[in-house]
């Protein structure tokens, strides 16, 4: 059981699960290329992770082809870069999760790529929106939680607390493109409804 204690995810590192099922004496080879050490993070879940920050690379392509951020909204990359940036903390609070730290430090850099191209390619008052929303969430809560987490809280709380911050930040990531979804639906029911209403 005690090779359950030292579990780390971080986003995307859904391989680590399987850990859990493997017993020190089965699929030794297997599980050393896919669990690293003590079980503090895995191999395979950080290259999905790295193919999940570089997804949006073609996206980003795109806006800087067009010179255009057109309809795409900025919310899913200052959610990831927040949520980037405290796992990366989270990596390097917590002992033997060098992985966490690296996989999350590359993804920060990529985000911040990302922001700014948004930022530069954007029009005025979308451009403003995204300057606020990362000052508010990329610099005001992140300061705060780094700030509160290692001036008032110590050892195992510190290291809970900052896990929790990071779970529920990486649902919020990974939801957050859910906010485009609601203009499309929200477009196609009133497209519906003036098609019956013409007919």
């Amino acid at each position: 059981m005690s090779h359950y204690k030292n579990l780390s995810l971080s986003p995307g590192s859904l391989a680590s699960l399987y850990c859990l099922s493997w017993k020190n004496s089965e699929f030794r080879l297997l599980r050393s290329l896919v669990c690293c050490g003590h079980g503090e993070g895995s191999l395979l879940g950080n290259i999905i992770s790295l193919l999940v920050f570089l997804s949006p690379a073609r996206t980003f392509v795109r806006i800087v082809k067009n010179k255009s951020t057109e309809e795409f909204e900025s919310f899913p990359y200052i959610c990831t870069l927040l949520s980037s940036s405290l796992w990366t903390y989270y990596g390097l609070t917590k002992p033997d999760t060098f992985l966490v730290a690296t996989v999350n430090g590359f993804g920060v850099a990529l985000e911040i790529v990302y922001v700014s191209l948004f930022l530069f390619f954007a029009p005025p008052p979308i451009r403003v929106k995204t300057g606020v929303l990362f000052g508010i969430m990329n610099v005001g809560f992140l300061g705060a939680a780094v700030w509160m987490t290692y001036m008032l809280l110590d050892g195992e709380v510190r290291i809970d607390a900052i896990g929790l911050m990071c779970s529920a930040l990486t649902i919020i990531m990974y939801t957050s493109p859910l906010s485009a979804m609601f203009v499309y639906v929200s477009v196609y029911l009133i497209v519906s409804e003036h098609k019956k209403d013409i007919l």
